[in-house]
């Protein structure tokens, strides 16, 4: 029989590769090296930071093959990254066709058990991350893992860590963290999608720009500033020239600059949100996405910890001072007066403005 060359990155046997030509004949061969599979099944608020592994695998790992397994819903975040060798979109015939496989390395950094069932069933040589035990519990898979598993099961052990997510999910993986980003790639055609569509709106952009969230909450507790707050907050941005815009829920019926969340994709509005220059947002997904586009950010904390969410040096973080904050909590115990209701809107209008110089 024929011997093909299985291990080569050009080959697939289900089409012609690049320089359609025998394997026998060919020149070109390219072995694979470290194969390496990656599931990131995760909503698109927690895949954010996951992104930034890529950059030190590839570190690390000289010569690999990184498959990333993904929700369709979320493969725009990864197209364009040249770190990554093949995208596998989550649906079974797809998980059958990774059965059949084996794989170096299996990293998983989905808490869920949509993505530690899957580090059971996969052939591999190490795995690494969160996985699941044979009575079906969410456990780490490795040593180096079991710092961030516990600042998921144990609410003091979050709170008493000083670590950024990022940086968890590096020691997890054994990669050194040298203040690694998240990863989005995009140009200015990417953003250019942002700027039409604010145009068909009937909204053009002016600079600066700055961009309010009123989106976001964990259960019933808010993460987001509250809408009394963003309505005084963008009438006080607009009277100092600042063009501003706000993404929310329920829209102004008088201002066209409030834009509802629901009449865009995810992918749409991270190309909105490419176009500002700051973005004012509670630990929401806005706050991720403004991260990963490299905006300036005010990152607003009230029940959830800020020290998970690294600004990478080019933003300020507002800390509610209010004692039971943060929580950790779905559901706010003093709902008449809840930490999101402590922060001072004057305040964060000299920090948008600082921030602008």
């Amino acid at each position: 029989m024929v011997e093909y060359k299985t291990e080569c990155i050009h080959f697939t046997g289900e089409k012609p590769c690049v320089y359609d030509i025998h394997c026998k004949e060919c020149l070109k061969f390219s072995p694979r090296g470290k194969k390496i599979l990656v599931i990131a099944t995760h909503t698109l608020k927690e895949l954010m930071p996951v992104t930034s592994i890529f950059e030190g695998l590839t570190a690390q790992y000289d010569k690999s093959y990184i498959t990333l397994l993904i929700d369709n819903e979320n493969l725009w975040v990864f197209e364009e990254n040249k770190m990554i060798n093949e995208i596998i979109i989550y649906e079974p015939v797809n998980i059958f066709f990774l059965l059949t496989r084996k794989f170096d390395i299996l990293i998983n950094l989905d808490t869920t058990y949509k993505g530690t069932s899957l580090t059971s069933l996969i052939n591999a040589e190490e795995k690494l991350g969160i996985g699941i035990s044979k009575e079906g519990n969410i456990i780490p898979l490795n040593e180096r893992a079991d710092p961030w598993f516990q600042t998921k099961i144990i609410s003091s052990k979050r709170r008493e860590n000083v670590k950024s997510i990022p940086n968890l999910l590096y020691d997890s993986i054994r990669l050194s963290y040298r203040n690694q980003e998240y990863y989005l790639p995009f140009d200015e055609s990417f953003r250019k999608q942002g700027i039409e569509y604010l145009k068909s709106k009937g909204i053009f952009l002016k600079k600066p720009a700055v961009c309010l969230s009123a989106l976001g909450s964990t259960g019933e507790l808010p993460l987001m500033l509250l809408p009394q707050h963003i309505d005084i907050l963008f009438d006080l941005l607009t009277k100092e020239g600042l063009f501003t815009i706000v993404l929310c829920e329920q829209k102004r019926v008088d201002d066209r600059n409030y834009i509802l969340s629901s009449s865009v994709d995810n992918k749409t509005r991270a190309a909105i949100i490419s176009c500002f220059d700051i973005m004012v947002s509670g630990d929401t997904l806005d706050l991720h996405l403004a991260i990963a586009l490299k905006l300036k950010t005010i990152g607003i904390f009230g029940p959830t910890l800020h020290q998970e969410v690294s600004l990478f040096g080019r933003g300020t973080k507002v800390v509610s001072d209010k004692t039971c904050a943060p929580c950790l909590k779905d559901k706010c115990i003093y709902p008449e007066d809840n930490c999101m209701k402590k922060i001072n809107v004057n305040g964060l209008i000299k920090v948008v403005q600082k921030l602008i110089g």
